[in-house]
């Protein structure tokens, strides 16, 4: 289905949801102005879910089965989600940086020595069909194209090794898989999205605007980021990429590394579906 028949369908059937911003300001999901703003339809119902999150499987904290426990008590679906990889990370020449080289490479080394095997298993016994979803999906760090997350419909998907996001990209191709970059709004060059790299289809239907990172809607709106990479930059953000003319639906995930996915005001995404199935959820 193309982007224009899935708009029409379905309204936004992954609908990115906020704490505030341009969307939802001043309202709540229950609202008579949320569901003024909302596209509905008579068959479909709105699930809530947490696609980016993290625990100790690998930098983070939390039990990943806590992880799972919290996701199941609030949401309808999760994705876990692990630190698989940084192709490009810097600082090899410079021993200053051996300390942060090593806490990231440490933690890959981890989810390769078992602990990916540990986390498909538990996605697989936490998965529900028609009570609770939980999908497999991992993350990626790039200096030059951003981070991104990748989430599979599968739940036996394997850990893709790469040499960049776009070999990632390319590893992807003819599988169920969406590639979504996210904390969009940092300074390029240093880890915020690179424009020039998105590729409009199916691979990357939406991107992350909303997580604790803050807002990426624009470097000026709500929810500045806070974090220690810097503040908002225009030529990463929302508003940016769609005077280039590329055409994606938004999303928001937590991003928390707390083993508490869902956590209240961090950012979750609303999917409108027929039922709660991995189709139904997946492909409307």
């Amino acid at each position: 289905m193309n982007r224009r028949s899935f708009l029409k369908n379905t309204g936004w059937s992954f609908l990115g949801l906020a704490a505030s911003g341009s969307l939802l300001h001043s309202c709540v999901a229950s609202s008579k102005e949320a569901k003024k703003r909302m596209p509905g339809a008579s068959n479909l119902k709105l699930y809530w879910g947490d696609l980016h999150n993290h625990c100790n499987l690998t930098y983070g904290h939390g039990d990943m089965r806590d992880a799972f426990d919290a996701a199941k008590g609030q949401l309808d679906f999760v994705s876990v989600t692990p630190h698989a990889m940084w192709p490009d990370i810097p600082g090899a020449d410079d021993p200053r940086l051996k300390w942060v080289i090593d806490y990231h490479t440490g933690a890959f080394k981890r989810l390769r020595e078992g602990g990916y095997e540990k986390y498909v298993a538990m996605t697989n016994e936490y998965n529900k069909e028609g009570e609770f979803l939980a999908f497999i999906g991992y993350e990626a760090h790039s200096m030059e194209h951003g981070d991104h997350v990748a989430l599979n419909y599968d739940l036996d998907a394997p850990l893709v090794e790469c040499t960049s996001i776009e070999d990632w990209k390319r590893k992807a191709k003819g599988h169920k898989v969406f590639i979504t970059p996210h904390h969009m709004g940092y300074q390029g060059g240093f880890r915020g999205y690179n424009w020039k790299c998105f590729t409009e289809g199916d691979q990357t239907p939406f991107v992350e605007m909303y997580s604790r990172h803050g807002l990426a809607e624009s470097d000026q709106g709500d929810y500045p980021y806070l974090h220690d990479m810097g503040p908002r930059q225009w030529e990463g953000t929302v508003q940016y990429g769609l005077e280039q003319g590329h055409k994606f639906g938004i999303m928001a995930s937590t991003d928390q590394h707390s083993g508490y996915p869902g956590s209240y005001g961090d950012g979750r995404i609303g999917v409108l579906a027929p039922s709660l199935t991995r189709n139904a959820v997946w492909e409307p």
